[in-house]
């Protein structure tokens, strides 16, 4: 799915810039990439793998509700830690590499928002552990994160538009398009760096306290011919 969502958002990227006649053969690529990877992606489906992907998941359920049988409170706390501490220290060692250096460059950004998308992963499949505080606590995140994607979604469709106007020969016709393309990614950036001083710390690990609630845990049917993955 990965690159067809990436063609997806260079066109609509795409069609909300001031352009001229020229970027219509790079639109024009841009949905023959897409209509290929739709394909690819509906070929893949037959092969039986939706129905694979739908008997793991249930199995998991199964497998998760086992899990949560064989644990008590005191256990589940000091994992929850653990796992908690982990992810933080992973994205707070990334922002603080990203903070550090003059250029906040691109592999630091992606190491960053990799990094807190993990982190909020943890902290939405442990909400009933944590408590009312994980949900804005993860909207905080994900509101973040959405923020580094846009940035890097920006220089790929840049990098992508630079490679074809040079093997087409059309460098100085999308030289406008380039620029509104840094115009935006600046604006981005600088709310990346203003709204990163406020995610040193996201989530302290808690004391082996009652939870929150009551966990449940159970085999969930998975409807045929249905996924869904965030």
């Amino acid at each position: 799915m990965g690159p067809l969502r990436d063609v997806q958002v260079q066109l609509d990227t795409v069609s909300q810039l001031r352009r001229g006649a020229v970027i219509g053969d790079f639109v024009r690529r841009l949905k023959r990439r897409e209509g290929e990877e739709i394909h690819r992606i509906q070929n893949a489906l037959k092969r039986g793998r939706k129905r694979r992907l739908a008997e793991e998941v249930k199995q998991l359920g199964t497998e998760i509700g086992r899990l949560h049988e064989s644990l008590d409170s005191q256990r589940i706390h000091r994992l929850v830690n653990r796992v908690l501490s982990v992810r933080q220290n992973e994205f707070s060692k990334a922002k603080r590499r990203f903070d550090r250096l003059q250029l906040r460059n691109e592999e630091t950004l992606h190491v960053m928002r990799i990094a807190l998308k993990k982190l909020r992963y943890v902290v939405e499949a442990l909400e009933p552990v944590l408590g009312p505080s994980a949900k804005p606590k993860a909207r905080q995140m994900d509101a973040f994160q959405q923020l580094m994607g846009e940035c890097r979604d920006l220089q790929i469709l840049r990098m992508e538009l630079e490679r074809w106007a040079k093997k087409n020969g059309k460098t100085i016709a999308i030289v406008p398009v380039l620029e509104q393309l840094q115009e935006r990614r600046e604006f981005l950036l600088k709310k990346i760096i203003e709204s990163s001083a406020k995610l040193e710390r996201i989530v302290e690990p808690k004391s082996p306290e009652p939870l929150a609630e009551e966990t449940q845990v159970v085999a969930f049917p998975v409807p045929a011919g249905s996924a869904a993955a965030r």
